[in-house]
């Protein structure tokens, strides 16, 4: 999940927000004038397959901590675990909450899930197994849908109300105790659909040449479908925020970063793209027919899957400039709530009423 000091990368995949319903409408994805989805794709590979699921339940978050083992949590206090790359999964964590659980990070072997209900948990490795806390942040108050963890002392949580306003970025500071992060809009008609942040070694001045996290925000501002697409900025890790780029009657779903300078956001009509760590973002948009990507996953500068909300996945090799529509088992996929890649070949998806799929072959 990240490399040993050199640049390290810290990512997280979205969840399924309703709040603008607009932007969540069905649809699927290809691009304008560049190489659309080819329905007739003759590839000889497995495509993506429903393995058994343990659960009935929605899903909702997936995630590795190793090239083996797996987490994925959801409703009504599920979590799953997998010891094989996702190849079968086991309850887990049985009975420690009732809560919705949306998302889950790992530092080492210690994982983290987040849900509503101010619900944070720390999941510990011992010899008879994983043993588990509720972590406190002393004035959350509200649902927690996203968490990451860059080390025991460095963390950030996504808090927002039921309807995802009222948006509140916690981050963990170095003297162990949770702070509130300043610059985003504390409103009832600001909402934030998913965060990310990167880290690298390069010296700061202002830090003591620590490791610098750098952040990102998705957030949203008005009222569907006349609102307006918000990204925000922290270069402090979490500390304070600003405001850096705005696209009018849009919606950013998603961003997803693999090393310090590659990233890509899921928006509607289309995606954005930076090769510089943000500086500048390039627009790829897609058919005026077409909706947007749900969740998008990256294994490197060039290779990436994205779901739709239509029940299908797309491939690309070339940063997402042209896609390829994928082959699943059935006549579509169920609404995919989580995505994870372990590698260019071996992934899985979390979705709704339970199922799990898993490809072995990329999705070809």
């Amino acid at each position: 999940m990240m490399s040993q000091w050199m640049t390290v990368t810290l990512f997280r995949r979205g969840m399924l927000f309703v709040l603008v319903a607009c932007a969540l409408a069905c649809g699927a994805c290809d691009e304008e004038d560049r190489s659309p989805t080819d329905p007739g794709d003759t590839s000889t590979g497995d495509g993506w397959e429903e393995i058994a699921s343990p659960v009935s339940t929605h899903l909702y978050g997936v995630g590795f901590l190793s090239s083996t083992e797996g987490w994925i949590v959801g409703q009504s206090g599920t979590v799953l675990r997998s010891t094989n790359q996702g190849e079968n999964w086991t309850m887990a964590a049985d009975g420690i909450t009732t809560e919705a659980l949306y998302d889950v990070d790992f530092v080492g072997s210690t994982v983290y899930i987040c849900g509503s209900e101010t619900t944070l948990l720390k999941g510990v490795s011992t010899e008879s197994g994983y043993q588990w806390s509720s972590v406190t942040i002393p004035n959350g108050k509200e649902f927690y849908r996203r968490v990451q963890f860059a080390g025991t002392a460095t963390g950030w949580v996504l808090e927002t109300t039921w309807h995802f306003g009222l948006v509140r970025l916690w981050y963990l500071g170095s003297d162990g105790l949770w702070a509130e992060g300043s610059g985003i809009p504390y409103e009832e008609d600001f909402s934030a659909s998913d965060f990310c942040f990167t880290s690298n070694m390069l010296p700061d001045a202002g830090d003591n040449g620590k490791l610098k996290h750098e952040g990102w925000l998705l957030g949203y501002s008005g009222d569907s479908p006349d609102g307006t697409a918000q990204l925000y900025r922290s270069a402090n890790g979490g500390k304070s925020w600003s405001l850096v780029l705005e696209d009018p009657d849009s919606f950013f779903k998603q961003i997803h970063f693999i090393d310090d300078t590659h990233g890509w956001i899921a928006k509607t009509w289309g995606m954005l793209s930076t090769t510089d760590g943000g500086a500048t973002w390039q627009s790829h948009d897609f058919t005026s027919s077409l909706v947007m990507p749900q969740h998008l996953f990256f294994t490197d500068r060039s290779t990436g899957w994205v779901a739709m909300p239509s029940g299908t996945l797309h491939h690309t090799t070339d940063g997402g400039a042209s896609w390829t529509e994928q082959k699943c088992e059935g006549a579509s996929l169920p609404t995919v709530s989580d995505m994870h890649m372990l590698n260019a070949t071996v992934g899985v998806l979390a979705c709704r009423d339970g199922k799990i799929y898993r490809t072995t072959s990329g999705g070809q």
